[in-house]
């Protein structure tokens, strides 16, 4: 899900942490009432892959370990940080050794394999993956990307499509030593969609499963799906792919969006949209209302005509914004009576260009460090952050992530307005990564990475929401209590 998780190798020492204390009751210790604060140690992510028929594509897995440790933390040691394949004899296909740098593995052609991101030691607090894709064939041009994902046990997407227009994947990863059974509820316009598709899916460690939308939702135009796990974990991701006559027209990710609240935000509408459709569900039983609040550059606005938003149960409900955005960067902020989920597709284009689609989500606001990988500024490339403060004003700071950089650069974000951040290397124009991070006296601040690539054809863009990874564990203490064990033979 959107929310930061501990790796499966920390929720084990958590759990036998757990176990400790108990037996050090039994024993005669007792529990200190502090937690401790510990690095994270094991780290793993999934990648989904690419698979096209285009030719003329070129997928890279951009992999970045900020340094997380202090002058009085412990040392840990730093195996490398490996890409592997997910099937087969898991072929390590890149190796990432240092801290606080990025490096990158390029796979040119249309077809590149789900990958499995692990590193255990110094290097996993804040290990962070991304994928992006550039297809540039005369046929489809696109520009797509996906945060590589831990593996959980419950997803959300929100604007996925079962038209005829669109042929939309879901693809079911289990980069898991264990088996995993899922089941998939699948929602439209009209209320829940009855489909035996996605229930019961089984996969044996190290499979891959893809489900078509438009089999499960044949003719609907906007769908939200539900991953839930019966049994073990798993990684999803969600391909929106167009077409036209049979052919490909481009294609993008979507985000995994937030659990269902009454409260959400969903930042990263950048300027120059000509459509920004926004998809709400609630649950079944959860008729309600909807407030909206648009936080653009310009301040904060409830947009007109839209005071209020009714939605039914169980169906998916589109609000069109485009209109009242006015080309301007913005963030939605959703009031809600009952719990919702959320998600939006945005349209950028603009005279003779072919407009290009991108996918927002709902997300947490920043509680620490965000890294932002993959960052480009050459051929015809760029990279923007769009920074979101709903309620009062934010401060971050932006770092570039390299071994020599220091300091970086304090953004401001005024109270009920969005911020836009033009990225730019430390040195030269190599692919980059930074670091952003919200200052103690910070507001809550929301963010998200737009990467674009101007075209004469077509504007191509991607856009990732800013996700804070988790760099610690809180682990309890325990200290001795020699009259426990003395009251236990007394008694």
């Amino acid at each position: 899900m959107s929310r930061p998780v501990v790796s499966a190798g920390v929720a084990a020492a958590v759990l036998l942490v757990g176990a400790g204390v108990g037996e050090a009751v039994r024993m005669g210790l007792s529990p200190a009432p502090s937690l401790r604060h510990r690095p994270i140690v094991n780290a793993a992510v999934v990648c989904p892959g690419f698979f096209s028929s285009a030719s003329q594509a070129e997928t890279t897995f951009s992999v970045a370990t900020p340094s997380t440790q202090t002058a009085s933390a412990p040392t840990v040691s730093s195996p490398p940080a490996t890409l592997a394949e997910l099937t087969g004899a898991r072929k390590v296909r890149h190796t990432h050794r240092e801290s606080n740098t990025m490096t990158a593995l390029r796979i040119p052609g249309g077809s590149a394999p789900p990958l499995v991101g692990r590193v255990a030691g110094a290097l996993a607090a804040g290990f962070t993956v991304q994928q992006v894709t550039e297809v540039t064939g005369s046929q489809s041009r696109e520009l797509s990307g996906v945060s590589c994902a831990k593996s959980d046990n419950e997803f959300w997407f929100l604007g996925a499509s079962g038209a005829t227009s669109h042929r939309d994947q879901l693809h079911l990863i289990n980069g898991e030593s264990s088996q995993a059974q899922v089941d998939v509820d699948v929602y439209g316009p009209n209320g829940s969609i009855d489909t035996s598709l996605g229930q019961g899916v089984l996969l044996a460690p190290g499979e891959r499963k893809t489900l078509f939308v438009t089999a499960m939702a044949p003719d609907t135009p906007v769908v939200a799906l539900h991953v839930r796990s019966r049994e073990g974990r798993l990684a999803t991701a969600v391909y929106d792919q167009e077409t036209e006559d049979g052919a490909s027209r481009g294609g993008d990710w979507l985000p995994a969006t937030a659990s269902p609240s009454r409260r959400l935000t969903v930042p990263g509408i950048p300027n120059g949209v000509i459509s920004a459709q926004l998809f709400l569900l609630p649950l079944a039983g959860n008729d309600g209302v909807v407030k909206l609040k648009l936080i653009s550059t310009s301040g904060a606005f409830v947009p007109a005509g839209l005071e209020t938003v009714p939605v039914s149960e169980n169906e998916v409900t589109s609000v069109e914004l485009g209109s009242v955005l006015r080309g301007e960067p913005a963030a939605v902020v959703i009031d809600s009576d009952v719990p919702v989920v959320a998600g939006m597709r945005i349209t950028r284009g603009s005279g003779e260009q072919s407009p290009e689609i991108a996918y927002l989500a709902a997300v947490p606001a920043l509680e620490g460090p965000a890294t932002v990988v993959g960052n480009r500024t050459d051929d015809s490339f760029s990279a923007t952050l769009l920074l979101s403060a709903p309620g009062s004003a934010a401060q971050v700071r932006v770092t570039p992530l390299a071994a020599d950089a220091a300091g970086g650069e304090v953004v401001q974000v005024a109270a009920g307005a969005t911020s836009v951040v033009m990225l730019k290397p430390a040195s030269g124009t190599a692919p980059y990564a930074v670091v952003v991070a919200p200052l103690s006296d910070s507001g809550p601040v929301y963010g998200a990475r737009l990467l674009a690539k101007q075209s004469s054809e077509r504007s191509l863009l991607t856009v990732q929401p800013l996700i804070s990874l988790p760099t610690t564990v809180a682990l309890p203490e325990v200290t001795p209590n020699p009259s426990a064990g003395t009251q236990s033979l007394r008694q």
